[in-house]
């Protein structure tokens, strides 16, 4: 089932994109094909948007999903005081992937590197130190 659902995914993934392009688009002259004066009208057009970027969101974790792992490691400091994943240096909005252990089972979570206080952090994963912390790139 699981090799169905992704094959399945990756082909509907061109038509999405096809969609919210098109939305892009009529939204780039909207007049031509919305009534100003129509609040159904507004309303669908307001909703088409709200769903582009549902759709837009959806095809960035698809693909992030699908993505070949380009390299594996653990993160580690060099000697200019930066966090390396195997030699590649991570900066503000680096986006990784890190071994979560603390789930049963254990699993990859996607994250992105942020500066605070001082130091680099996961968001939404403060608490978790890079040093040594099993990691890869997509």
């Amino acid at each position: 089932m699981k090799e169905q659902i992704e094959k399945e995914l990756k082909a509907l993934l061109p038509r999405i994109q096809q969609v919210v392009s098109m939305i892009k688009e009529s939204e780039e002259n909207w007049t031509a094909d919305y009534d100003p004066n129509d609040p159904d009208e507004q309303y669908l057009r307001c909703m088409l948007y709200k769903a582009s970027d549902l759709m837009n969101d959806a095809t960035r974790v698809l693909t992030q999903a699908f993505a070949e792992v380009r390299d594996e490691g653990y993160v580690q400091r060099n000697s200019s005081g930066r966090y390396e994943l195997n030699g590649r240096e991570l900066f503000s909005s680096s986006n990784i992937e890190f071994l979560a252990t603390d789930f049963d089972p254990p699993r990859w979570v996607a994250a992105r590197v942020e500066h605070y206080d001082g130091d680099y952090r996961l968001v939404n994963h403060r608490e978790i130190p890079l040093d040594g912390l099993r990691a890869r790139n997509k």
